[in-house]
């Protein structure tokens, strides 16, 4: 879904992060929680209690949040890339992101990076296979044939997550007091959007090849996704929180999530 011209005009973020609030729909929304002092979250991820009744991330346990974190309490701030182009001029060239510091789900330069042969997604080639990438510098290497299967002089696309640089920060990562922690400056406390309600986020497994109407659940450990809201037909974790609304796309990389 691109965005409409309206949205367009008034659109105050350059880059795609967090929660979108404009269009987040929710019933209860309450500042009066406490965040363990120890833990960081982004706006959009899935929260839990700990046995003190305080805020932390979820820890990728296969059980259903306490709600969403409405603002952000950490100092790095991620953004999502979606059907970035991309070409390889010869057999086992490299192509650089617009991006560096792409965040890694499976371990150190995995898991982080999809590749589609379309803008609007579909088949996705498979990493190591057809390609490999340095998360630091956002290089992509292409994988030649036999082995591996992207054409060259194509466009490809790319779909990944990564961490706001210190310009990007100053940019459009900073609230009116000049912080990204949104939590911690307010005395710890932090809003939490609990119950039924719609969500369109950033903070979702980017790896994986979503549609509409797909179960969700929180992101496992084991996949390299705790945190995340994540594919319940892939991930290792089970319990249904929820359905896609909305798939990222190229102008609108937000996943909309109808949760239960």
């Amino acid at each position: 879904m691109a965005l409409t011209s309206k949205r367009e005009a008034f659109r105050v973020d350059t880059v795609a992060r967090g929660l979108d609030l404009t269009r987040t729909t929710y019933v209860k929304s309450y500042g009066n929680y406490v965040a363990n002092s120890a833990t960081t979250f982004e706006a959009g991820q899935p929260v839990s209690l700990n046995a003190a009744g305080e805020i932390i991330v979820h820890a990728g346990a296969d059980t259903r949040p306490f709600g969403v974190a409405k603002y952000n309490k950490d100092t790095t701030i991620s953004a999502a890339i979606s059907a970035e182009p991309i070409q390889f001029a010869l057999a086992g060239s490299t192509a650089t992101l617009a991006h560096t510091g792409l965040i890694d789900h499976g371990g150190a330069n995995t898991g982080g990076l999809r590749i589609t042969a379309l803008a609007t997604g579909g088949t996705s080639y498979v990493e190591t296979t057809d390609f490999t990438y340095v998360s630091a510098t956002g290089v992509v290497t292409q994988v030649p044939a036999p082995g591996g299967s992207i054409p060259l002089l194509t466009t490809v696309y790319a779909w990944y997550q990564y961490n706001l640089t210190a310009a990007e920060l100053l940019r459009d990562g900073l609230n009116f007091w000049q912080f990204s922690d949104d939590v911690t400056i307010q005395g710890g406390k932090v809003t939490v959007i609990t119950g039924s309600c719609e969500i369109y986020t950033t903070q979702y497994n980017a790896a994986r090849t979503w549609a509409i109407n797909d179960d969700v659940t929180i992101g496992a450990v084991g996949d390299g996704a705790a945190g995340l809201y994540d594919q319940n037909s892939t991930s290792a974790n089970n319990t249904s929180i929820g359905r896609v609304i909305q798939l990222p796309t190229a102008d609108d990389p937000y996943l909309g999530i109808q949760l239960y």
